[in-house]
C-alpha cells in the first residue's frame, strides 16, 4: 500500500513537494482553494481584450535548480527562453549600455563584463567587482551575521560608490529581494551574488518565459500526481488541521470533509497558515506568532498593449528611473493581428500604494516617453494595472531571524513556502527548494511515518 501525503497549497512550493513525492511513489492529495494551481505565480484573462496575462512578469535564472526540476517533471522547461547573461540598460539620452558575461572565461566572465560596463565610471566598476569578490569569500558564519544589517550598510562597508549603488545594486536587489537597499537584510543580496553572479555561466543564464505562467505549471500536473494514485483538488479550502496525541490526524475542509494521510505539508503563505493551525494548542502558539510578526512588500505591474514593439530586446533596464525593468512579448489576436505587450514591474512598491491606477499609468507613460520619444499615446491601445499587496515577505534585519524551518511541533506536519528558512530571498526558487526539502524529509521518514500506530 502506498504511503499517503496531503499537501495544502498548490503554489510552487506545494507543486514541488507533490511532484517529488509522487515520483517517489507516494499517493498525494494536493489541495488548493483556487481554480488553478500556481499560487501567486498565476495568470488570468484580461476581460477587455481576452488576452492572458500574468500577475506580474517573472524572470528565472539558471541557478533556479529546483524550479527547473519541477518544469522538467511537468515537461515544460522548453517553454523558457534561455539566454546567456546579457543585460541592456537604456539612458534617457538614447545610449545603450550592455553587461555581457564572457562564457569562455568561466567564473571570471561576469567580472570581465562588469569592467566593460560603460554606464559606470571606472571607479564604480572596480567597486562593484570588489564587492562581488568579497561576497564570494563569505563563509556560513559571515552570511548568518549579515542578516543583522541592511544591504545599504553592507554595500557602504564594502566602499561602494553612490553611482554603483544607484545604477547597479539598487535595481538588482529591488528585483531580487523586492525591498529597498536601506530596508532589506544583507544576507539575501549576498546569496544572490553567490548563486546567480558567481555560480558560473550556466547559473547566470536568463530564463524568460515564452508563455504565461499557467502554461508553465499547469500542464501534466494532475496527470503526474494521478499516476501514483493521487489527486489534485482545486476549489477546496482547508479549514483547520486536526491533531491528537501530539500528531496531525487530518485536515478538515471548509465543506466539512476530513482528509487523512500519513504525512502533511502546509505550503501556504504565512497569512493563510495561522488560521488553519489547531486552536488552543500550545504547540501552535510559537508558529502562529512567527507568521503574524511578518511584514510584506508589494509589487505593482503595469501592462501596456502596443501596436508596435519598442524594445528590440525581451527585457531592458532604464537608468536613473523609478522604472528599473521593462519586459516585452508579442501577442496575437484571434484574427491573427500581431500586437505587443509591455510589462513594467514596480517592486518594493510601498510608496505607490495610495496612487490611483490612472495616475500611475500617466506617471509610467510619461517616464517611458523620456526613453522612447517616439512612443505616442495612440500607439497604446489598452492598459491594465495589477496590484500584489503581499507579493513577498519583507526580510528586514529585524525580521530575518523569524523564518521558520520545515519542521513543526507535530512530527508528521511540515512547512513549505518561499518565506520559510531556505537561505534564499522570497523567490520562486525559494518556494521550489522548500517544497523539495519537505518531500525529501518525508521520504527519509517513510518507515517511521507509515508504521502501525505512528
Amino acid at each position: 500500500m502506498r504511503p499517503t501525503v496531503a499537501v495544502v497549497g498548490a503554489g510552487v512550493a506545494g507543486m514541488c513537494a507533490a511532484t517529488h513525492l509522487s515520483l517517489a511513489g507516494f499517493q498525494v492529495t494536493l489541495l488548493d482553494k483556487a481554480p488553478q494551481p500556481g499560487g501567486r505565480a498565476l495568470s488570468f484573462q484580461d476581460p477587455a481584450t481576452g488576452d492572458w496575462i500574468d500577475n506580474g512578469p517573472h524572470l528565472l535564472m539558471g541557478c533556479y535548480r529546483e524550479t527547473l526540476r519541477l518544469l522538467d517533471a511537468l515537461g515544460t522547461r522548453n517553454r523558457l527562453l534561455s539566454l546567456p547573461l546579457r543585460v541592456v540598460w537604456l539612458s534617457a539620452e538614447g545610449r545603450r549600455h550592455t553587461l555581457q558575461s564572457i562564457a569562455s572565461l568561466g567564473r571570471i566572465g561576469l567580472l570581465w563584463g562588469l569592467l566593460r560596463l560603460d554606464s559606470l565610471a571606472w571607479k564604480d566598476r572596480w567597486s562593484v567587482v570588489r564587492a562581488i569578490r568579497a561576497a564570494g569569500k563569505l563563509g556560513e558564519k559571515d552570511l548568518a551575521e549579515l542578516h543583522q544589517i541592511s544591504c545599504l550598510e553592507w554595500l557602504q562597508s564594502l566602499r561602494q560608490t553612490p553611482r554603483a549603488i544607484a545604477r547597479f545594486w539598487e535595481p538588482l536587489l529591488v528585483a531580487a529581494l523586492n525591498e529597498k537597499a536601506h530596508l532589506a537584510a544583507a544576507d539575501g543580496l549576498a546569496v544572490v551574488i553567490r548563486e546567480a553572479l558567481l555560480g558560473g555561466a550556466e547559473a547566470s543564464r536568463l530564463l524568460i518565459p515564452r508563455t504565461f505562467l499557467r502554461d508553465l505549471f499547469q500542464p501534466s500536473l494532475s496527470e503526474l500526481i494521478q499516476r501514483s494514485g493521487g489527486t489534485v483538488r482545486l476549489r477546496t479550502r482547508a479549514r483547520t488541521i486536526l491533531s491528537a496525541q501530539g500528531k496531525v490526524t487530518g485536515i478538515e475542509t471548509r465543506a466539512g470533509e476530513r482528509i487523512e494521510a500519513d504525512a502533511y505539508v502546509l505550503a501556504l503563505p504565512p497569512w493563510a497558515l495561522s488560521p488553519v493551525l489547531p486552536e488552543n494548542e500550545p504547540a501552535a502558539a510559537d508558529l502562529r506568532r512567527a507568521t503574524e510578526s511578518l511584514t510584506y512588500s508589494p509589487i505593482l505591474s503595469l501592462y501596456l498593449w502596443l501596436k508596435e514593439p519598442i524594445l528590440g530586446e525581451p527585457m531592458v533596464g532604464l537608468l536613473d528611473s523609478p522604472l528599473h525593468w521593462i519586459f516585452q512579448r508579442p501577442l496575437e489576436t484571434q484574427l491573427g493581428q500581431a500586437r505587443h505587450l509591455l510589462a513594467m514591474p514596480l517592486s518594493a512598491a510601498e510608496e505607490w500604494g495610495g496612487v490611483s491606477a490612472k495616475k500611475l499609468r500617466d506617471i509610467v507613460t510619461s517616464e517611458l516617453s523620456r526613453f522612447f520619444p517616439k512612443l505616442a499615446d495612440d500607439s497604446i491601445t489598452h492598459w491594465r494595472l495589477v496590484r500584489e499587496r503581499r507579493a513577498t515577505v519583507s526580510f528586514r534585519p529585524t525580521a530575518a531571524r523569524t523564518r521558520p524551518g520545515l519542521e513543526t511541533p507535530w512530527p508528521n506536519l511540515f512547512l513549505a513556502g518561499d518565506w520559510t528558512d531556505t537561505g534564499l530571498p522570497a523567490t520562486i526558487e525559494s518556494a521550489a527548494r522548500s517544497g523539495r526539502a519537505c518531500a525529501e524529509r518525508i521520504i527519509e521518514r517513510r518507515q517511521e511515518l507509515t508504521k502501525p500506530g505512528a
